[in-house]
């Protein structure tokens, strides 16, 4: 399954070199449970194609990713695989099933709709390859990396921040630890503004090799709803980025809801531009 991921080209691992230790130990999070979670297709012994089914039973909804390797498409391989992932869907007590889907990927909007799959979401994919010019800290805050004593914390702020927004499900303090523990996305990877101590906006990323050298994501930013309004956002944004390009990242990339004008607007003053994005298709299953 590793190898197909790589064919099929999923976003999330593009062209890098993700490492075997790497996936395995995406497989072990929180949740994922990948003995009861995850299907392949198997010809011969080889896997030529893959759904898995990701709990996130508090806001009663499951995501879906498939892939079918490319010799082995429009023979129903990729239905069995999603029936079989909206199968285990219902028998987790899920009422929806999500679906992300390459906003260039007319195939799989088309096939996901066949399948009774409808559009839900738009999320833009926008890249940056120049550094942020430098902005003043805030007066009276502190910005510095995560301490890895703050998983805690991170998970309490990040719960804040995207409580009620559309496709988040609250994170427990394990599943943070879990998190921060995969390669390239440790706490030397999250920085923070600090109050007196208290974690009151973040930014975490991910550097990640890839054939041509480093690359960089952000993997989520925000600031606590007591706090907006500062500026805060931005000067932190702006620092986790250009710690990706101290790292040796050539490019940074993200992705944030079309809805969310005030965070597009934001990270194009930082340099960021549109490529691309996301379509998430909806499935209601109960």
């Amino acid at each position: 399954m590793h190898a197909l991921i790589h064919e099929i080209g999923d976003r999330v691992h593009r062209s890098w070199e993700h490492d075997i230790a790497d996936f395995e130990a995406e497989l072990r999070l929180p949740g994922v449970s990948p003995l009861t979670n995850l299907f392949v297709a198997e010809i011969d012994g080889a896997v030529i194609g893959f759904a898995s089914t990701l709990p996130e039973l508090s806001i009663g909804r499951t995501v879906v990713r498939f892939g079918v390797s490319p010799g082995h498409r429009r023979r129903g391989i990729g239905t069995e695989l999603v029936n079989a992932a909206l199968r285990r869907s219902r028998l987790l007590g899920a009422k929806l099933a999500h679906v992300p889907a390459p906003g260039g990927d007319a195939t799989s909007g088309l096939f996901l709709q066949q399948n009774g799959f409808v559009p839900a979401r738009h999320f833009i994919r926008m890249a940056c390859a120049t550094r942020p010019t430098t902005m003043p800290a805030k007066t009276g805050f502190e910005i510095r990396t995560l301490k890895p004593s703050e998983a805690g914390a991170l998970a309490e702020l990040q719960n804040a921040v995207f409580d009620g927004t559309w496709g988040f499900a609250r994170i427990s303090e394990p599943e943070m630890t879990a998190a921060l523990a995969l390669s390239g996305r440790g706490h030397e990877r999250a920085m923070v503004v600090s109050d007196g101590g208290r974690l009151i906006a973040y930014v975490w990323t991910h550097l990640l090799r890839n054939r041509s050298g480093f690359a960089g994501t952000v993997i989520a930013t925000g600031v606590h709803p007591a706090f907006r309004r500062l500026g805060l956002g931005e000067s932190i944004t702006a620092e986790g980025v250009r710690s990706l390009f101290d790292a040796g990242a050539a490019e940074v990339d993200l992705e944030v809801d079309s809805k969310n004008v005030l965070a597009a607007g934001m990270y194009e003053r930082l340099g960021f531009r549109r490529r691309g994005g996301t379509f998430w298709y909806e499935k209601r299953i109960r």
